[in-house]
């Protein structure tokens, strides 16, 4: 598969890079990698709006990350 070469060899070109959500913000709770999921699947499935959506990740955030506090 073409695409699925071309993305394997970025993978050999690139550096790595932080992941956010997973490496930082899955440390509380609610826990953001799940979270990020969870409203992905509702925005695509048309259950939830992107504005809906970015409210509820900011607002589990406020909870407990303290940058946002």
């Amino acid at each position: 598969d073409d695409v699925a070469a071309t993305m394997v060899g970025w993978r050999q070109n690139c550096k790595s890079t932080i992941r956010n959500s997973y490496q930082i913000l899955s440390r509380g709770t609610p826990n953001l990698e799940n979270e990020l999921w969870n409203v992905s699947a509702q925005v695509v499935n048309g259950k939830l709006t992107p504005e809906a959506a970015g409210k509820q990740l900011q607002d589990g955030l406020d909870k407990w990350y303290k940058p946002a506090k």
